[in-house]
């Protein structure tokens, strides 16, 4: 956000709410304007706009340092899956694995910790966010156990109403040369 803040010469209002779930709520009530990370879906599509991405995250099973095997999508339908509310690995989820039944908390922090804790078996994530709360929940009883085929396309989005933010937004994107991304 920074150096976004930096190219367009304005500063962002940063609005933290406590799930996904809420943030969507918020943007539809018209209390945010633009997420910085955001996956495109059809449903988010109905009322915003969104950049192409800009980073991709391959997606992971996370479950507890017992589970000897090394496991597969297909695997999925044998466990108890959490997954964070709203985000668009649900639907994926869903779709891919015939019979899976995925209980919905409101944030990542929440469905690791639950996997940690056992009252769930697996979450699927990306891997940039599970090594980040494992490591600041100190849930060092969870592991990787296989990587999956789906992958977050992160965009920055931003309220339909406003198309020519969505194009200011992508000029200041493509302004960003491939070292600053990675970086």
């Amino acid at each position: 956000a920074r150096l976004l803040e930096e190219r367009l010469g304005v500063r962002f209002e940063i609005v933290r709410e406590a799930s996904h779930a809420d943030v969507i709520e918020r943007t539809r009530q018209g209390g945010v304007d633009v997420w910085m990370a955001a996956v495109t879906t059809a449903e988010r599509e109905e009322f915003m706009l969104f950049t192409e991405p800009y980073v991709e995250f391959r997606a992971v099973i996370v479950v507890r340092q017992e589970e000897t095997e090394s496991l597969e999508l297909s695997d999925l339908s044998r466990y108890r899956v959490v997954g964070t509310k709203g985000y668009a690995s649900i639907d994926w989820l869903r779709e891919n694995v015939p019979g899976i039944e995925i209980t919905t908390v409101p944030s990542t922090a929440d469905a690791l910790t639950a996997v940690s804790f056992g009252t769930a078996d697996a979450i699927v994530v990306s891997e940039a966010l599970a090594s980040h709360y494992i490591g600041a929940l100190n849930l060092n009883n969870l592991k990787v156990a296989g990587q999956l085929d789906y992958v977050w396309r992160l965009s920055i989005a931003s309220v339909k109403e406003v198309p020519a933010l969505n194009s200011i937004l992508q000029k200041a994107l493509d302004s960003i040369d491939v070292e600053e991304r990675e970086a």
